[in-house]
């Protein structure tokens, strides 16, 4: 005579919960390897340790030094842009040789950098280029450090005379990087 079928959902039956725990297995290997961020209903952002297109040790450098002045998550992904456009995506003679994330000149005080070299700021590390960064929103009293859009952000970088190109110019300069980088 056959065995009578087992019903799902039974104590004796534990196929519904090996489902549900590899549904949840798959939902967190896809959304750790698949998306650039994942905003939480907390309303916090989670973000990779780091994305293949951004050497490691920049994006730690920059990650770390603004993290620590209160600049939140997606902001620094705001200036991780920034960095990638000033220096040609970390290959430009400025990034290569004075360790420059920024593009930067020397400042004349309060400041990481060890010298002038070739009319930009020169650096021991990249680590001190991000966070003579932090020091310039200190230095130009950045009031606000957190911004929600890329355009906004922009315009307040203009506003404090970050660059000096017309700014939709920069704003479609960083934009472009930053879908490079971060476009899901």
């Amino acid at each position: 005579m056959p065995k009578p079928l087992r019903r799902i959902g039974t104590k004796k039956s534990k196929s519904p919960l090996i489902f549900l725990i590899g549904l949840v297995v798959a939902y967190l290997l896809y959304t750790r390897y698949s998306a650039k961020s994942i905003t939480m209903t907390s309303g916090q952002t989670w973000l990779p340790k780091s994305t293949s297109k951004i050497p490691n040790d920049v994006y730690r450098a920059i990650s770390n030094a603004l993290s620590a002045r209160g600049v939140n998550d997606v902001t620094i992904l705001f200036w991780m842009a920034v960095s990638g456009f000033e220096t040609g995506n970390w290959t430009s003679q400025i990034y290569t040789e004075n360790n420059n994330l920024w593009g930067m000149r020397l400042a004349t005080s309060n400041t990481t950098a060890i010298g002038d070299n070739a009319g930009f700021a020169d650096y021991t590390s990249i680590q001190d280029s991000a966070q003579d960064l932090a020091l310039y929103l200190t230095r130009l009293k950045w009031a606000k450090l957190n911004f929600a859009s890329l355009q906004e952000f922009v315009h307040q970088m203009k506003l404090k005379n970050y660059f000096v190109e017309p700014e939709d110019q920069y704003l479609a300069g960083v934009t472009a990087v930053y879908n490079q980088l971060f476009a899901l």
